[in-house]
């Protein structure tokens, strides 16, 4: 018992130092562009990476975002046989994302690192959830909103999609994570993309 809450704070722990990793950040000093956390919403993530480094930009620090998320649940599930482990890792591959102790806490939305925790074990969640947040974002015109709703629909799509329990709980605690964090968005005004 013992030794099994042990591995499991460890995966946990791991978890969260990798989705810590600030890839945003380090591919701006990298390419000798402005820190992401100086341009619009001073989020870290693949958006800002956009703004100021264009597509390719947005494409290494969406894929190394993403395999934040893959490693973090395939670790956990190596380091800890409990039941908890592959859905606190993805949660705390997020929160790491999201408020990364590397960088004071100010970090991205963990949409990336979410996809890849998720989508590691069902893919057709992952773009079920992108077709639903382009539909949404269109109706409302609000990005952050149209993403916290979205995340709204994970579960019952794991549930649909008659994946394991684990898997259902790690789409329950990734989503919440995920809507937490746009919740500080919520009010936000967007003048441009």
């Amino acid at each position: 018992m013992i030794l099994s809450l042990l591995s499991l704070g460890l995966a946990v722990l791991a978890a969260y130092l990798i989705g810590s990793f600030p890839t945003g950040i380090l591919v701006a000093r990298l390419a000798g562009w402005r820190d992401p956390r100086e341009r619009d919403s001073g989020h870290t993530g693949a958006l800002n990476s956009y703004r100021e480094g264009g597509p390719l930009a947005f494409l290494i620090v969406a894929v190394i975002d993403i395999l934040k998320g893959v490693l973090a649940v395939a670790l956990a599930g190596f380091i800890s046989s409990h039941f908890w482990a592959v859905p606190l890792a993805g949660a705390a591959a997020i929160a790491g994302h999201n408020w990364p102790v590397y960088t004071r806490f100010r970090g991205g939305m963990g949409l990336s690192t979410a996809a890849g925790a998720v989508g590691s074990h069902c893919i057709p969640i992952v773009l079920a959830g992108m077709v639903l947040w382009v539909l949404l974002n269109a109706l409302i015109r609000h990005p952050q909103r149209a993403m916290a709703l979205t995340m709204l629909a994970i579960p019952p799509g794991l549930l649909l999609a008659r994946v394991p329990n684990q898997i259902v709980w790690l789409g329950v605690l990734c989503a919440a994570v995920v809507f937490i964090r746009h919740l500080a968005d919520w009010n936000r005004r967007y003048t441009n993309v």
